[in-house]
C-alpha cells in the first residue's frame, strides 16, 4: 500500500526465483539518467531458519552487483547503489568491481565522502541520526570523480 518503491535487487522468492521487489529503477535527473539498485546485508538476519525469511532467499551481493552494474551500464549516465553491508564491505565491493559510481551507506558517519577508484561512497550514520548533501558536477557526463577537499589540499601544496 506504500507510495514509496523498494528497492531489494538480491531478495529472491525461493520458488519462482523471481524478485521478490523491484530490482532497480531509472530516474532521469537534469538529463542524467540514474540508475539505482539496493544491496541487503546477509547479516540483517540471525540465519538460515530466521522467520522473517520464509518463502525468499538473499542471492550472493558479488554475483549480483555484477548483474546489475552490467545490465544498468548501458541505459544508464550514472548507477548508484544504496548498500546496507556496512562500510568495510563497501570499500571491498568498489575494488573489485568497477562501473558503480555513487555508493550510498548507512553504517557510519563520514563528514566527506571518500573516492576509491571512480567510486564515492558516502556514509551517513545509521537509523537516519544524520543527512547529507552531495553536490556532483559532471564533467562531459563522466567520471573520475574526486573529493573536492582532496582536490583542494593538492592545489594548496603545489
Amino acid at each position: 500500500m506504500s507510495k514509496v518503491p523498494f528497492l531489494a535487487s538480491k531478495v529472491m522468492d525461493v520458488d519462482s526465483g523471481n524478485p521478490f521487489f523491484q530490482r532497480d529503477r531509472i530516474n532521469e535527473v537534469n538529463g542524467q539518467k540514474i540508475g539505482i539498485f539496493s544491496l541487503l546485508s546477509p547479516e540483517v538476519f540471525s540465519g538460515l531458519s530466521d522467520p522473517r525469511k520464509k518463502g525468499w532467499v538473499i542471492r550472493d551481493p558479488f554475483k549480483m552487483v555484477q548483474e546489475m552494474v552490467k545490465e544498468l551500464g548501458p541505459q544508464t549516465d550514472l548507477i548508484l547503489l544504496l548498500s546496507h553491508p556496512g562500510y568495510p564491505k563497501d570499500v571491498n565491493l568498489t575494488q573489485k568491481i568497477s562501473g558503480i559510481h555513487l555508493m550510498v551507506g548507512g553504517a557510519v558517519y563520514l563528514s566527506c565522502p571518500t573516492v576509491f577508484k571512480d567510486t564515492i561512497v558516502l556514509q551517513t550514520s545509521s537509523k537516519g541520526m544524520y543527512t547529507a548533501r552531495l553536490h556532483l558536477t559532471l564533467l562531459n557526463h563522466k567520471a573520475p570523480f574526486y573529493n573536492i577537499k582532496t582536490k583542494r589540499s593538492l592545489e594548496d601544496h603545489l
